[in-house]
């Protein structure tokens, strides 16, 4: 599994990674960026878990992708889920668990038009 933790800093997972069957992203104040655009899946099904205190925690998953929430508790902070398109049954899916404090995590598509 791959674990990216940070407390005030910044992490950034992008371009050409083998992705792992079970992700963490955790921060306390800083920011965490998980980019699954470019990365090499070798599984259908990926299990993330966020945890986030007072940072940011985005998620870039390309187009196609099924982003199944599963549990999700936030105290002031926001887990929105924008990659809501109709997946495309070929491609992985993104089972996230999110536990945000004052944060944010984000699941969005690359932006630009990139799409088909």
């Amino acid at each position: 599994s791959l674990e990216l933790r940070t407390r005030t800093g910044n992490i950034k997972q992008s371009g050409q990674w083998t992705v792992p069957s079970s992700v963490l992203a955790e921060c306390t104040m800083g920011n965490v960026t998980v980019d699954f655009t470019e990365a090499r899946v070798t599984t259908r099904e990926i299990e993330m878990r966020i945890q986030c205190g007072s940072g940011n925690i985005t998620v870039i998953v390309p187009h196609g992708w099924n982003v199944v929430m599963e549990q999700v508790t936030t105290g002031m902070g926001n887990v929105v889920n924008r990659a809501t398109e109709p997946a495309d049954p070929t491609m992985p899916v993104l089972r996230v668990s999110a536990k945000v404090g004052m944060g944010n995590a984000k699941i969005r598509y690359p932006r630009g038009n990139h799409h088909r």
